[in-house]
């Protein structure tokens, strides 16, 4: 019986380190919009971005959303980063919406920029993919950069009547979730081999 507790807790710290491994593949924050040059309408903030960082496929994924109003589009969307991306990075964009750089009113200049001026082509919400990146900087630190005017992401928000932009100033970093629940599986096997539960 003491075999089997000893053999299912070795099992339960191996478990814990691999799927601590494999999470750490993959790092997924949310940023809000919270500074407007406009007098938006609506509920508070004015949008959010979720960033997803995955190395196994050296992808990062924005989802970026106009919160205020399911009226509200999104025409533009600005990110820094510090890697030198190329446009054949950009594997999944909004339809008809082109890449650039440049500024954003009232927030300054962003690396890249990723939108349509057509009303059409405004969308409720965007998914940006950028594909194709070495797995070591396919991570959050790549792109969680602000600019010389202290903005991380911005974007153009049309509401009905008004037209401006918005922007998310610099957030505290990614939760360590991943990093504890890593630990956790580490400390379990350090404890098994202390008190000898991997000896005959």
């Amino acid at each position: 019986m003491k075999i089997k507790i000893k053999v299912l807790g070795v099992s339960l710290a191996l478990v814990l380190v691999l799927v601590g491994i494999t999470n750490q593949l993959a790092e997924a924050t949310t940023y809000f919009f919270t500074s407007a040059n406009q007098p938006f309408t609506g509920d508070f903030p004015y949008g959010s971005i979720d960033v997803t960082a995955n190395s196994a496929t050296g992808t990062i994924t924005f989802v970026v959303t106009a919160l205020t109003g399911a009226s509200d589009k999104l025409g533009e969307f600005g990110f820094n980063t510090d890697l030198a991306l190329l446009a054949t990075n950009f594997t999944t964009v909004p339809t008809n919406w082109i890449l650039g750089s440049g500024q954003m009113d009232g927030f300054g200049k962003f690396d890249w920029t990723v939108g349509s001026s057509a009303e059409a082509d405004r969308v409720h919400e965007a998914t940006i993919i950028i594909s194709g990146l070495d797995p070591s900087l396919a991570t959050l630190t790549h792109f969680n950069i602000p600019n010389a005017s202290g903005n991380t992401f911005a974007a153009h928000l049309f509401q009905p009547g008004l037209t401006g932009f918005i922007a998310d100033p610099p957030t505290a970093a990614p939760e360590a979730s991943t990093m504890l629940l890593l630990g956790s599986g580490l400390l379990g096997l350090a404890g098994c081999g202390r008190k000898g539960f991997l000896k005959k």
